[in-house]
């Protein structure tokens, strides 16, 4: 029992480790099947292969150890199982010599060859069963590590809550006068790159603003920190003179209507 616990520990351990590597590389893949006719252009297979496999490597390192856990787990239980029959079988004839030879009756001779076969039997039978718990106890683990990411993302508090109910709610709508004053921002995923430095934009009401920009720039950027999907790492959004973070999120966003610029379309028509 205790080694089990021991393997099943460093299991669960080792196969978080590898569905987290599994998740990057699956990343990876679905990135560049999108792409492909550009990876295609550019003669990128093989970096890209490349790429995918180096993200494999931690996945790979953890299936080894879980393997050698395994191995250690099923030797360890079988060597004891062997070990307790070898063990049984010594002590039990030392037993029945010590009987044999003693001065006692013969009806009160406890041990008997049948009685310790009995007791080894039960030894043999009972450490085989204990032993073959061990894949099924492997199985949970990997289950446990598999779900410690899933209950990571349930258990995660999100910093912009949009099922709160405080925030300001205003009774005659929104006028629609917006101000990004010294904005600064990047995103999560990809702290290294700042997509706005210092943003100044001012848009009144009525007003028909386009924003003009390479890709990457920071265009749908500004509509998303509007939405407040994410908050400014510097600087604020205003929206009718007020702080946008100071208004009720699910208020906040019924007021608004937005067509992406990458529209998901079903087979069908407008009548259907």
């Amino acid at each position: 029992m205790i080694v089990n616990a021991v393997v099943a520990h460093y299991q669960g351990k080792l196969t978080a480790r590898e569905q987290s590597s599994y998740v990057r590389a699956s990343s990876v893949v679905e990135e560049v099947i999108g792409a492909i006719r550009t990876v295609v252009a550019f003669g990128g297979e093989q970096s890209e292969s490349q790429r995918y496999d180096n993200l494999l490597q931690p996945a790979l390192k953890a299936g080894k150890w879980k393997g050698v856990f395994s191995g250690l787990s099923d030797t360890v239980m079988k060597a004891m199982m062997f070990i307790a029959g070898a063990g049984a079988f010594w002590y039990g004839a030392n037993l029945i010599l010590f009987y044999r030879n003693s001065d006692l009756p013969i009806e009160e001779r406890e041990y008997t060859p049948a009685v310790v076969m009995i007791v080894i039997s039960g030894i043999i039978v009972s450490a085989n069963q204990l032993s073959r718990t061990s894949p099924f106890l492997e199985t949970f683990a990997m289950a446990r590590g598999s779900a410690s990411a899933i209950y990571d993302v349930i258990d995660r508090v999100s910093l912009i809550d949009p099922l709160s109910k405080a925030g300001k709610i205003l009774n005659y709508g929104l006028k629609g006068n917006i101000e990004f004053r010294d904005v600064f921002f990047r995103y999560p995923a990809r702290e290294d790159v700042i997509v706005l430095r210092g943003l100044n934009i001012t848009v009144k009401e009525g007003q028909t603003v386009a924003l003009v920009g390479s890709s990457g720039c920071g265009k749908s950027t500004c509509l998303q920190l509007l939405q407040r999907f994410y908050d400014p790492v510097f600087g604020q959004v205003f929206l009718d003179g007020e702080d946008v973070r100071k208004y009720n999120l699910n208020w906040l966003r019924s007021n608004m209507a937005v067509v992406g610029q990458e529209p998901v379309l079903f087979l069908g028509t407008i009548g259907k």
